[in-house]
Parts: structure tokens; C-alpha cells; sequence
């Protein structure tokens, strides 16, 4: 039985957008992680740092990179219920 968890991170392999979900970690920038299955190791605050510093700083992304961020945010949102959304 597949959860929602891998349901979207399949979902993202087959459409292209894993690699911005593939991270760094905060403390050792040698070590990467998958975010969907360690999402844990990333603080609150590291993430919304992340994704500002990659929308703004060139050496971060490109324009591919930028998309995959969006339609990865329009897909999340979209799979949710709107009673779950509004909770959120």
C-alpha cells in the first residue's frame, strides 16, 4: 500500500521534478538527501531559507529549476481537499 508521501514523490520522479526535492543537508553540504523520505533533517526555517535563496540566486537554479519548484507547489496543493487546505 503506497501512501501519499510516495504516491507524490512518484509522481515527481515521473514528471521530472525530484531533483529540487533532493537536498543538501543544513549541517554537512557534502551529504544529500531525499526530502520526501528525510524530511525530518530539514528544519522549518532551513526550508523557507532554501527556497527563497533559490528563486533569487542564479548559481541555484535555472529556469527548469524554477518551474519544477512551482508545479511541484500547484501539484502538492491540487492533491489535497479543500477541507485539508484550509487547515493548512
Amino acid at each position: 500500500m503506497k501512501t501519499y508521501k510516495d504516491t507524490v514523490r512518484d509522481h515527481m520522479v515521473k514528471n521530472g521534478m525530484w531533483d529540487i526535492f533532493y537536498l543538501a543537508d543544513h549541517c554537512n553540504k557534502q551529504q544529500k538527501w531525499d526530502l520526501f523520505y528525510n524530511h525530518s533533517r530539514f528544519p522549518l526555517n532551513y526550508m523557507k531559507k532554501y527556497v527563497a535563496e533559490f528563486k533569487v540566486d542564479p548559481n541555484n537554479c535555472d529556469t527548469f529549476g524554477l518551474q519544477n519548484l512551482d508545479w511541484s507547489g500547484e501539484y502538492l496543493r491540487n492533491s489535497l481537499s479543500a477541507e485539508l487546505l484550509s487547515k493548512i
